[in-house]
């Protein structure tokens, strides 16, 4: 029997920062690129609320470093 190597998952409680944000459909891609780009430390995001057509989404993001928390901020509040 094959074992996968499945990523660590933590819960949202395990770190540090957090904010939220609402965005229309479709920005989401440029954020996570930007994330994967930018960001140094541990990062997680999560779905709060679906966009439509006449409202936003509402996404939580989770960061380990102020550094990186305050990036995000800067960047996407």
């Amino acid at each position: 029997m094959q074992v996968l190597d499945l990523p660590d998952i933590r819960n949202q409680d395990s770190f540090a920062y957090a904010c939220e944000i609402k965005k229309p459909s479709g920005v989401l891609d440029e954020i996570i690129a930007w994330c994967k780009d930018e960001l140094v430390h541990d990062w997680r995001w999560q779905l709060t609320t679906l966009s439509g057509p006449r409202q936003l989404g509402q996404y939580s993001f989770y960061f380990d470093s102020d550094r990186d928390y305050f990036a995000f901020l800067l960047k996407w509040q």
